[in-house]
C-alpha cells in the first residue's frame, strides 16, 4: 500500500518530535503511542531505534567498566611509583650518608688548615713590623750612639727576621695551596 506523502511528513515530524524528546522517558512513551496510533508501520523504527539503544547503552557500559579498570590500575600504577620515589630517596640518602665521615674529616682538616692560614699571616706580619722597626732603628744607629756590638745584635735580629719572614711566606703559600685543594675533595667528594 502506497502511503500519503502528508503522513510522511507528520511521521516525521513526530520522529523528530521523539528525538527532541528522547531525554524526557514520559513524553517519548506518549510520543510514540501518538506515532504509532498514527502510523502503525512506524514500529520497525521504533523497534530499531531501541535495539540501537540497547546497543548504545551496552557500549557506555563497556567504557565505563573498562575506564573504572583503567583507572584502577592507573591509581595502582601510581601508588607504585610513588612507593618506589620513597624507597629510591631513602637509599639515596643512606648511600649519601657513607661519606659524610671522610667530608667530616675534610671539613675538619679545612677548618685546622685555614687556622694554621691565620695565624702564619698574622705571624708574618707582626714579623714584618718587627724588621720595620730595625730597619728604622739601624737607619738612626748613628743618632742613637750604638756600640758594635749592639749593631751586631740588632743586625744578627735583623737577619733572623728576614729568615723567618721568608720561611712564613713559604709556610703560607704551601697553606694556600692545602686550603684550595681541600675545598676540592670537599667538592668532588658531594655525591648527586
Amino acid at each position: 500500500m502506497k502511503s500519503d506523502p502528508g503522513i510522511r511528513i507528520q511521521g516525521a515530524a513526530l520522529f523528530i518530535l521523539l528525538v527532541l524528546c528522547q531525554g524526557c522517558r514520559g513524553n517519548t512513551e506518549e510520543a510514540e503511542k501518538m506515532i504509532l496510533a498514527h502510523d502503525p508501520s512506524f514500529r520497525v523504527q521504533l523497534e530499531r531505534r531501541a535495539q540501537l539503544q540497547n546497543e548504545l547503552d551496552s557500549s557506555k557500559l563497556e567504557y565505563i567498566d573498562s575506564k573504572a579498570a583503567l583507572d584502577e590500575k592507573i591509581t595502582a600504577v601510581n601508588e607504585k611509583k610513588k612507593e618506589l620515589k620513597l624507597a629510591y630517596r631513602a637509599r639515596s640518602d643512606e648511600i649519601k650518608r657513607r661519606i659524610d665521615p671522610e667530608r667530616r674529616r675534610l671539613e675538619h682538616e679545612l677548618l685546622e688548615t685555614e687556622r694554621d692560614y691565620k695565624d702564619a699571616k698574622r705571624e708574618l706580619k707582626n714579623t714584618e713590623r718587627d724588621i720595620k722597626e730595625i730597619e728604622d732603628l739601624m737607619s738612626k744607629k748613628d743618632k742613637l750612639i750604638l756600640t758594635s756590638e749592639e749593631i751586631q745584635a740588632w743586625n744578627e735580629r735583623l737577619s733572623s727576621s728576614l729568615k723567618k719572614k721568608s720561611l712564613l711566606a713559604s709556610e703560607i703559600d704551601k697553606l694556600e695551596e692545602e686550603v684550595r685543594i681541600t675545598k676540592l675533595k670537599l667538592a668532588v667528594l658531594k655525591l648527586k
